[in-house]
């Protein structure tokens, strides 16, 4: 029913009523985990027909790049094995859906992905507002973490004990910060929110 590339996420309707069986009751939607939280995901990998569970705990939440889509946005990185054929399926803590699994990092073991809720529910919402995914909007800079002290010493920040703020590395010239924003420049806040 609708396809959101940059976001590797699909929405598919089932023709069929029994497809659904008994009744079920939905896991509620949470929000993004901790760290080190245990998160278990659920799919039909490669090498079996039935349904398999594999655990992990979150190691990272971060901007990453979307292999399907090439776009970065946020992401939760598990150490649980993500396979050919568990993409699609449910991450799953405690008793809430915290995001949707959707690929794993190349020639590595132990380093999954799932898309977060807040990923989810902004194509959910965009098909929901137009009856299609709109897409994620993009100042169209590229940028670098100034968590580094020697980077931070360096652009005259002071010392952190968070990581605060963002140096642009990259403006493109007909993106929406061309003119406003150049090369070198360090954000450190976006509308009163601090980075």
């Amino acid at each position: 029913a609708c396809v959101g590339h940059e976001c590797d996420l699909a929405l598919l309707e089932v023709e069929e009523e029994e497809f659904w069986g008994e009744e079920m009751t939905p896991l509620p939607m949470g929000g993004i985990p901790e760290l080190q939280d245990a998160v278990a995901v659920a799919g039909f990998p490669q090498g079996g027909d039935n349904v398999s569970v594999t655990g992990g705990v979150v190691s990272r939440v971060d901007l990453t790049q979307y292999v399907h889509g090439a776009a970065r946005l946020m992401a939760i990185q598990i150490d649980a094995a993500i396979n050919p054929g568990n993409s699609g399926g449910p991450a799953i803590a405690g008793r809430s859906v915290v995001g949707v699994a959707f690929q794993n990092l190349r020639n590595s073991e132990g380093i999954g992905y799932i898309i977060p809720t807040c990923v989810v529910d902004h194509f959910l919402a965009d098909y929901d507002a137009t009856g299609r995914y709109v897409g994620f909007c993009s100042l169209g800079v590229r940028c670098q973490s100034t968590e580094n002290p020697m980077l931070r010493a360096s652009l005259r920040m002071p010392p952190s004990s968070a990581p605060s703020g963002v140096l642009i590395s990259h403006v493109r010239p007909k993106g929406a910060a061309a003119g406003v924003l150049r090369s070198g420049d360090v954000l450190l806040e976006f509308d009163g929110t601090p980075i």
